[in-house]
């Protein structure tokens, strides 16, 4: 019901703002680069960004984008004691680059309807630091013993479709679908433990891999600007 009441309010903001301004509002043309974000208004979150994308119209119809993805999650606990403090810290970090191809259409002077594909890999990056007197303990790949948050290199291919609605001068709002594969190929996690002078290291090795074929339906709100 909530995705319904959000489109619906989308599309009654969107022809608004398209009457309202009609003689200033346009698609781009070639030579044109645009750069906007994605938000997803049901991840969970209140506002969640998802991504940052860029666009180079290589003609009045067909663009070169890139998106690039980047979050960094980090956590760091410290607990005082009688014979010093116990400091733990955990960070994970995932990185996502996908270039690709879109072809525009409609004569519609303020709509475009996309279409297109794209390249996109992935990886995460991971680690767990506790410092204890006379003891540290570290997992480099994961951020704990069990292998969770463990890191991976991704590989993925994905067609889609989409709107953008040019709402004033170069400001433009948008939504998109797409149906793509992943695969994920998940990599060693090592554990080093130092305590009363000498060094104790286990390594996990990985040789399990996951693939996916899956339809991308969630509702975003894009916010895009033309130059």
């Amino acid at each position: 019901m909530k995705k319904i009441i959000f489109t619906l309010a989308f599309m009654t903001f969107s022809g608004a703002a398209m009457v309202a301004t009609a003689q200033e509002a346009s698609k781009p043309a070639a030579g044109d680069i645009a750069v906007e974000l994605n938000f997803a208004p049901f991840s969970g979150a209140p506002f969640t960004l998802e991504g940052l994308n860029a666009r180079y119209f290589i003609s009045d119809k067909l663009a070169a984008r890139v998106n690039l993805d980047l979050s960094i999650n980090s956590g760091k606990n410290v607990t005082p004691s009688s014979t010093g403090d116990f400091t733990d810290k955990a960070s994970v970090v995932d990185f996502g680059l996908a270039p690709g191809i879109e072809y525009h259409f409609g004569n519609w002077n303020r709509v475009s309807l996309y279409g297109g594909a794209q390249l996109g890999i992935s990886m995460r990056s991971a680690s767990f630091n506790s410092v204890r007197p006379d003891v540290t303990y570290k997992i480099t790949g994961a951020t704990s013993d069990t292998g969770e948050n463990r890191k991976y290199f991704g590989f993925g291919i994905e067609a889609f479709t989409g709107i953008d609605v040019y709402v004033y001068r170069n400001i433009y709002v948008g939504a998109e679908f797409g149906l793509g594969f992943n695969t994920l190929k998940f990599g060693t996690y090592k554990e080093e433990l130092k305590a009363s002078g000498s060094t104790t290291t286990t390594e996990h090795k990985s040789t399990s891999s996951t693939s996916s074929l899956s339809f991308s339906a969630t509702p975003t709100f894009r916010l895009g600007w033309r130059f």
